[in-house]
């Protein structure tokens, strides 16, 4: 559950400061904190799997140096190391960019891991799976967001008379909130609603 937690951080966060508010002097102590937090839960991670045992021919092998070389000799290690990639070094030539911790998002892997075992051992199944929709969407009306405002920045398509007039002068969660309203309007096909002028507004409309 650890390593899901540190995974959904990656997958909020990472998308979030690329679009909207990349890490700057008043934040790095913040962003550097969590972020290099969720990497060391990731390394922890890699050290249980060295001691995690597996079966051969329905035989449990818990000796040391078997777990190590299967471990090592696996696909998952491989990935593992892939997600721990040390490219935030290239903040210091090409300045902060968060977009070049993509590759921790390849631990989904183990957030899938944890849901499937969560549903199939847990009391209100049913309950879990319509919670992991709700964040399924959440999580798609986010992205969307998101990338919706990285077009906006880089001039639209031509032309910004599609976007908030009012988007460049708005503060960071006026402008994350006007890309996620105006995504959940276009996701689920609804249209013809008079525009908020007010954040109370916005995540009222969201709701």
């Amino acid at each position: 559950m650890v390593v899901s937690l540190a995974f959904l951080y990656n997958f909020w966060v990472i998308i979030y400061r690329f679009a909207f508010q990349e890490i700057n002097r008043r934040t790095i102590v913040v962003w550097f904190c969590l972020d290099y937090f969720s990497d060391f839960l990731y390394l922890i991670d890699i050290f249980f799997h060295f001691r995690t045992g597996y079966l051969e021919d329905g035989v449990l092998q818990t000796d040391a140096m078997k777990l190590r070389q299967h471990y090592m000799n696996s696909t998952t290690f491989y990935i593992d190391c892939l997600c721990l990639l040390p490219l935030d070094f290239l903040y210091l030539s090409i300045g902060f960019n968060s977009i070049l911790r993509s590759f921790r998002l390849v631990k989904i892997y183990r957030f899938w891991a944890f849901m499937d075992r969560t549903e199939r051992h847990t009391n209100y199944p049913n309950l879990f799976r319509s919670l992991a929709l709700i964040h399924y969407l959440l999580v798609i009306f986010h992205w969307n967001g998101c990338l919706y405002h990285i077009i906006h920045k880089n001039n639209g398509f031509g032309s910004r008379n599609w976007v908030y007039h009012d988007s460049e002068s708005a503060d960071v969660v006026k402008q994350y909130l006007q890309s996620y309203y105006w995504c959940t309007l276009a996701l689920t096909t609804i249209g013809d609603l008079p525009k908020p002028r007010s954040k109370a507004i916005l995540v009222m409309g969201e709701n």
